[in-house]
Parts: C-alpha cells; structure tokens; sequence
C-alpha cells in the first residue's frame, strides 16, 4: 500500500466516527427531550388528577368526616347538620327518609 492509501483510509475512518458520534448525540439529545416531554405529561396529568378526586381526609368545617365514620361518631350530628354536609358534598338525599 502506498502512503497515500493509507492516509485516506485512516481519513476515511475517522469521518465514519465522527458521523456516527454525531448521530448518536443528535439521538441521545432527542431521547432526553423526549424523557422530560413524558415526565411533564405525567405531571401534568397527576395534577390533573388530584384536582379532580376526593382528598382525604374529607373535612366539613373542622370535622373529619371519615375519622368520624371510622368511630361511628357521625350519629352525634343532627339531621339538618347531616343534610348541610349532603349539601356540602353534591349528594343526593331526596330519597333518604328520616327514622
């Protein structure tokens, strides 16, 4: 092989590197991107979520109505207080007839 050959083939060789070096940044970049896309999706849908669901513990004022419950306290409540917390909570209670 004469000095020439030899030279363009290294030349050659580390073009080819230097492309695929390239190409794998330029994929490595989008892949990030595309990460942080996702996680701010995820994000964004849990606040979504959150903003939509019943927090717990479900307070009324300053009572816990599910450490209520739990204790079966909720009974020292009158009727009236009972139907504001219906109220409160869009809940139906047309159908639910006083004892």
């Amino acid at each position: 092989m004469k000095c020439q050959q030899v030279t363009c083939f290294f030349s050659c060789l580390a073009a080819a590197k230097r492309v695929a070096t390239e190409s794998q940044d330029e994929e490595d970049e989008y892949q990030e991107e595309m990460e942080g896309i996702q996680e701010q999706n995820i994000q964004d849908l849990s606040d979504e979520l959150s903003e939509m669901s019943i927090q717990h513990p479900i307070m009324y004022g300053m009572h816990n109505i599910c450490k209520m419950i739990a204790n079966t306290k909720l009974t020292k409540f009158s009727i009236q207080m009972l139907q504001d917390i219906c109220s409160f909570y869009p809940l139906e209670i047309k159908s639910i007839s006083a004892k």
